[in-house]
Protein backbone atom coordinates (compact mmCIF):
# COMPACT_ATOMS: atom_id res chain seq x y z
CA UNK A 1 0.00 0.00 0.00
CA UNK A 2 1.26 3.03 -0.81
CA UNK A 3 1.53 6.11 1.08
CA UNK A 4 -0.85 8.16 -0.93
CA UNK A 5 -3.57 5.39 -0.70
CA UNK A 6 -3.05 5.60 2.73
CA UNK A 7 -3.90 9.04 2.73
CA UNK A 8 -7.12 8.72 0.83
CA UNK A 9 -8.10 5.75 2.65
CA UNK A 10 -11.92 6.69 4.74
CA UNK A 11 -11.25 7.19 7.94
CA UNK A 12 -13.13 5.90 10.46
CA UNK A 13 -14.62 8.42 12.98
CA UNK A 14 -13.92 7.52 16.54
CA UNK A 15 -16.55 7.38 18.94
CA UNK A 16 -16.83 10.50 21.29
CA UNK A 17 -14.91 10.34 24.83
CA UNK A 18 -17.73 10.32 27.43
CA UNK A 19 -16.87 11.87 30.57
CA UNK A 20 -16.84 10.23 33.56
CA UNK A 21 -20.61 9.29 34.86
CA UNK A 22 -21.05 9.38 38.82
CA UNK A 23 -23.39 6.96 40.92
CA UNK A 24 -25.66 8.74 43.13
CA UNK A 25 -23.48 7.68 46.45
CA UNK A 26 -20.75 9.64 44.68
CA UNK A 27 -22.31 12.40 43.81
CA UNK A 28 -24.17 12.43 47.27
CA UNK A 29 -20.46 11.99 49.05
CA UNK A 30 -19.24 15.09 46.94
CA UNK A 31 -22.32 17.21 47.60
CA UNK A 32 -21.71 16.54 51.16
CA UNK A 33 -18.24 17.89 50.92
CA UNK A 34 -18.34 21.00 48.98
CA UNK A 35 -18.71 24.82 50.39
CA UNK A 36 -22.16 26.05 49.73
CA UNK A 37 -21.50 28.22 46.84
CA UNK A 38 -20.16 25.34 45.09
CA UNK A 39 -22.80 23.04 45.91
CA UNK A 40 -25.47 25.28 44.31
CA UNK A 41 -23.33 25.13 40.71
CA UNK A 42 -23.36 21.41 41.41
CA UNK A 43 -27.12 21.93 41.77
CA UNK A 44 -27.84 23.36 38.10
CA UNK A 45 -25.21 21.21 36.87
CA UNK A 46 -27.72 18.33 38.29
CA UNK A 47 -30.58 20.17 36.85
CA UNK A 48 -29.74 20.66 33.25
CA UNK A 49 -27.33 23.50 33.32
CA UNK A 50 -24.73 22.84 31.22
CA UNK A 51 -20.80 23.52 32.63
CA UNK A 52 -20.64 26.34 29.94
CA UNK A 53 -24.11 28.03 30.29
CA UNK A 54 -22.64 28.44 34.12
CA UNK A 55 -20.85 31.67 32.98
CA UNK A 56 -24.12 32.82 31.31
CA UNK A 57 -26.12 33.08 34.25
CA UNK A 58 -26.89 36.65 36.18
CA UNK A 59 -29.16 36.88 39.10
CA UNK A 60 -31.64 37.33 36.78
CA UNK A 61 -31.79 34.36 35.49
CA UNK A 62 -33.40 32.78 38.60
CA UNK A 63 -36.89 33.36 39.04
CA UNK A 64 -37.40 32.43 42.48
CA UNK A 65 -41.26 32.81 42.05
CA UNK A 66 -41.44 29.54 39.03
CA UNK A 67 -38.47 28.02 40.60
CA UNK A 68 -37.09 27.67 37.50
CA UNK A 69 -33.61 29.18 35.61
CA UNK A 70 -33.64 31.06 32.58
CA UNK A 71 -31.13 30.04 30.01
CA UNK A 72 -29.95 32.51 27.26
CA UNK A 73 -27.00 31.98 24.98
CA UNK A 74 -27.36 29.86 21.74
CA UNK A 75 -29.81 27.27 23.06
CA UNK A 76 -32.38 29.51 25.29
CA UNK A 77 -34.97 27.63 27.53
CA UNK A 78 -36.04 27.76 31.23
CA UNK A 79 -35.41 24.89 33.57
CA UNK A 80 -38.00 24.19 35.92
CA UNK A 81 -36.68 22.94 39.08
CA UNK A 82 -38.48 21.09 41.98
CA UNK A 83 -38.84 22.24 45.18
CA UNK A 84 -37.19 20.72 47.76
CA UNK A 85 -34.32 20.93 45.00
CA UNK A 86 -35.08 24.95 44.71
CA UNK A 87 -34.65 24.97 48.64
CA UNK A 88 -31.40 23.34 48.27
CA UNK A 89 -30.24 25.83 45.85
CA UNK A 90 -31.40 28.71 47.23
CA UNK A 91 -30.03 27.62 50.94
CA UNK A 92 -26.39 27.93 49.32
CA UNK A 93 -27.10 31.10 48.71
CA UNK A 94 -25.96 31.07 45.06
CA UNK A 95 -28.71 33.23 43.72
CA UNK A 96 -27.22 36.32 45.77
CA UNK A 97 -23.40 35.45 45.14
CA UNK A 98 -21.37 37.30 42.37
CA UNK A 99 -21.77 34.35 39.67
CA UNK A 100 -18.26 35.12 37.67
CA UNK A 101 -16.43 32.35 39.44
CA UNK A 102 -14.57 30.41 36.41
CA UNK A 103 -15.57 26.90 35.06
CA UNK A 104 -11.77 25.78 36.38
CA UNK A 105 -12.55 27.28 40.24
CA UNK A 106 -15.87 25.16 40.18
CA UNK A 107 -13.89 22.03 38.43
CA UNK A 108 -11.14 22.45 41.15
CA UNK A 109 -13.67 22.24 43.96
CA UNK A 110 -15.80 19.15 42.64
CA UNK A 111 -12.43 17.18 42.22
CA UNK A 112 -11.17 18.11 45.32
CA UNK A 113 -14.34 17.21 47.27
CA UNK A 114 -14.48 14.33 45.29
CA UNK A 115 -11.33 13.75 46.55
CA UNK A 116 -11.90 14.81 49.94
CA UNK A 117 -14.86 11.76 49.32
CA UNK A 118 -11.91 9.42 47.90
CA UNK A 119 -14.21 8.59 45.03
CA UNK A 120 -12.16 6.43 42.27
CA UNK A 121 -10.76 8.73 39.54
CA UNK A 122 -11.23 11.76 41.39
CA UNK A 123 -9.76 13.91 39.00
CA UNK A 124 -12.24 13.33 36.30
CA UNK A 125 -15.44 14.03 38.88
CA UNK A 126 -15.39 17.54 37.52
CA UNK A 127 -18.59 19.88 35.88
CA UNK A 128 -18.63 17.60 32.87
CA UNK A 129 -18.87 14.40 34.82
CA UNK A 130 -21.69 16.17 36.70
CA UNK A 131 -24.03 17.30 33.50
CA UNK A 132 -23.17 14.66 31.87
CA UNK A 133 -24.36 12.36 34.77
CA UNK A 134 -27.40 14.33 34.91
CA UNK A 135 -27.70 13.43 30.91
CA UNK A 136 -27.42 10.15 31.50
CA UNK A 137 -29.71 9.81 34.01
CA UNK A 138 -32.02 11.50 31.83
CA UNK A 139 -31.79 9.43 28.93
CA UNK A 140 -31.93 5.86 31.42
CA UNK A 141 -35.85 6.89 32.30
CA UNK A 142 -36.11 6.80 28.37
CA UNK A 143 -35.69 10.73 27.71
CA UNK A 144 -36.06 11.31 23.99
CA UNK A 145 -34.48 13.63 21.85
CA UNK A 146 -36.61 16.35 22.40
CA UNK A 147 -37.48 16.31 25.88
CA UNK A 148 -33.02 16.69 26.26
CA UNK A 149 -32.98 19.30 24.32
CA UNK A 150 -35.27 20.91 26.11
CA UNK A 151 -33.49 20.45 29.79
CA UNK A 152 -30.12 20.02 29.11
CA UNK A 153 -29.70 21.95 25.70
CA UNK A 154 -27.74 20.66 22.32
CA UNK A 155 -25.60 17.63 22.51
CA UNK A 156 -23.67 17.18 19.54
CA UNK A 157 -25.17 14.80 17.12
CA UNK A 158 -22.16 12.17 17.18
CA UNK A 159 -22.53 12.33 21.30
CA UNK A 160 -26.28 12.15 21.18
CA UNK A 161 -25.76 8.95 19.24
CA UNK A 162 -23.69 7.32 21.37
CA UNK A 163 -25.70 8.46 24.46
CA UNK A 164 -28.90 7.16 23.00
CA UNK A 165 -27.41 3.44 22.94
CA UNK A 166 -28.47 3.41 26.55
CA UNK A 167 -32.05 4.21 25.85
CA UNK A 168 -35.20 1.91 27.31
CA UNK A 169 -36.49 0.83 23.95
CA UNK A 170 -39.60 3.05 24.90
CA UNK A 171 -39.04 7.10 24.57
CA UNK A 172 -40.94 8.92 26.97
CA UNK A 173 -41.28 12.78 26.53
CA UNK A 174 -41.82 13.64 30.29
CA UNK A 175 -38.78 12.01 32.49
CA UNK A 176 -38.21 12.61 36.23
CA UNK A 177 -36.14 16.21 35.82
CA UNK A 178 -35.26 15.78 39.15
CA UNK A 179 -31.71 13.78 40.29
CA UNK A 180 -32.35 11.53 42.71
CA UNK A 181 -29.39 13.75 45.01
CA UNK A 182 -31.62 16.68 44.90
CA UNK A 183 -34.94 15.22 45.87
CA UNK A 184 -34.91 16.04 49.57
CA UNK A 185 -34.11 19.57 50.96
Amino acid sequence: VSPVTELNAPQRALPPQLPRELGVAEVDAMLARLDPQFSGYATLLLSGVSPYELSLLTPQSFNADAHAVQLGGAQPRQIAIQEAAWQQLASTGLLSYDLNTSLQDIDHQLIHAAAQAQLREPANCNALALWHTYVVYLIRQGADSQALAERVGGIPPQVLQQLMRDTPVESVADPDPTYPSLRTA
